[in-house]
């Protein structure tokens, strides 16, 4: 799946070119049709994955131990006058920072007819993608609210890879085109 979405990706990338160069004196043209109809082009332009890396999702965790005094016995001397007496209560909450960095790299070189390089650039794509949960032990009578607001973040799921590669495909397929106009622009 991942070759087809890149395939498609090269593919739309060309096709874009070819009706919008951003120069009225340059027309691009996919190689097989440049070949089929015999024309002899000025530059080649070649483009290509040189990087792509799905990330492996990965946990940062940290620990905190929170207290706090509660009242765990109430002795009742007269119906107006109660004792009490506190103990203090532990919880250690632990938080799950969930992460997926994921990247492409796109390398594309202009060279004259002849091989003569013009011009060249690497543009690079990413995809970042976190979540953060997290979970405790020990007594409840512990937590603040703060600290019950913070677990109830539940533990989510990272994309699916297509949608990471589709992510990084648009951040690279908006550069690339914008920089190969730059370049005939001048």
């Amino acid at each position: 799946h991942v070759n087809y979405q890149m395939q498609n990706f090269e593919d739309d990338v060309a096709r874009n070119l070819q009706y919008n160069t951003g120069n009225a004196f340059v027309k691009m043209y996919p190689m097989h049709e440049a070949r089929s109809r015999n024309i002899q082009p000025d530059h080649l332009l070649d483009m290509g994955f040189t990087h792509f890396n799905l990330g492996q999702v990965y946990d940062q965790t940290s620990s905190r131990q929170v207290s706090k005094k509660v009242v765990v016995k109430e002795i009742v001397v007269k119906p107006d006058s109660v004792v009490k007496e506190y103990a203090t209560v532990y919880a250690t909450i632990t938080t799950t920072r969930r992460i997926l960095v994921s990247e492409g790299n796109y390398r594309i070189t202009i060279r004259t007819a002849d091989g003569r390089w013009l011009w060249n650039d690497n543009i690079r794509g990413d995809h970042r993608w976190q979540t953060v949960f997290s979970t405790y032990t020990g007594d409840a009578r512990a937590l603040s609210d703060a600290d019950q607001n913070e677990l109830n973040n539940r533990e989510s799921h990272p994309p699916r890879e297509e949608e990471v590669i589709r992510e990084i495909l648009n951040d690279i397929n908006n550069d690339v085109q914008n920089r190969i106009r730059n370049f005939y622009s001048r």
